[in-house]
């Protein structure tokens, strides 16, 4: 496929992600052609000068928070799948994301799946109704439509929950409450992407895990976290340890939402 979206800094710092329509060619800061691409900037027309190409996504291949080269005309990027943030990862302030994380964050809002709420503190842990509003925009992004269905619970009346509930996303907690303010496990992340997957009707091959705390994974988690994995849509902390009793934030629910799209 060719190459639609590229994303990069400009001569004078600021950040694109831009669509790309037939005619220049891209150049770095300096000035020099570097290549030559069928696409141009459709928002400014004519050459717009990159100074450094940061990500690129070939309609909706995955975009990494990598730099990469540009490349000859027709060419495609396809980059490599993306791991989540090392133990080592020094952490975003909050307001910003974390490093690891920004460029798939930055993809995430310019593709309309990020609730303006959900738009600072990033390394905070999500919770499931907050989770609710991600999966909520990813679905009617990608369906063109609003989910019409609810289904209601005693302790919130929080719509993108009913409507998830309603599409069969997430369950209840039990005696038909939600916990809405619960916070998210990483297990009930897994859980919760390979639902949307199906709900998008874009299921997940089924795949057992691979990770070595696999005896740590609830029963009813297990094929969930096996399938997030083969898809590389969800990936282990390191060591090959999955945690699934582990912290989500928001940040790591934005970037694997945004791994979904990628695949759908």
């Amino acid at each position: 496929m060719p190459i639609k979206n590229v994303r990069g800094s400009d001569s004078f710092g600021a950040v694109h992600a831009l669509c790309y329509s037939p005619g220049a060619s891209w150049m770095l800061g300096g000035g020099s052609p570097v290549a030559t691409s069928p696409y141009a900037p459709s928002r400014s027309g004519g050459t717009r000068l990159i100074s450094e190409i940061v990500s690129v996504s070939a309609d909706r291949t995955a975009v990494e928070p990598k730099s990469w080269p540009i490349t000859p005309a027709g060419g495609t990027i396809t980059p490599p799948p993306g791991t989540e943030p090392p133990t080592t990862e020094p952490p975003g302030t909050g307001d910003t994301p974390s490093t690891w994380a920004t460029t798939g964050v930055d993809a995430a809002i310019a593709a309309g799946l990020v609730p303006l709420s959900l738009q600072s503190g990033y390394t905070n842990q999500i919770t499931r109704a907050e989770y609710c509003a991600l999966a909520v925009m990813l679905y009617e992004e990608y369906t063109g439509a609003e989910i019409t269905g609810r289904s209601v619970f005693i302790d919130t009346n929080d719509v993108n929950v009913e409507k998830m509930a309603a599409v069969g996303v997430v369950e209840g907690v039990g005696e038909n409450r939600f916990d809405p303010d619960g916070l998210l496990r990483r297990e009930h992340a897994a859980t919760m992407l390979s639902r949307l997957a199906e709900a998008l009707m874009k299921p997940l091959n089924r795949r057992a895990p691979t990770f070595t705390d696999n005896a740590q994974i609830s029963v009813w988690a297990f094929e969930q976290v096996g399938q997030v994995q083969a898809a590389e849509i969800m990936s282990g902390i390191g060591n090959n340890l999955f945690s699934p009793k582990g912290a989500y934030t928001r940040e790591q629910s934005i970037i694997t939402m945004i791994r979904l799209w990628n695949k759908a």
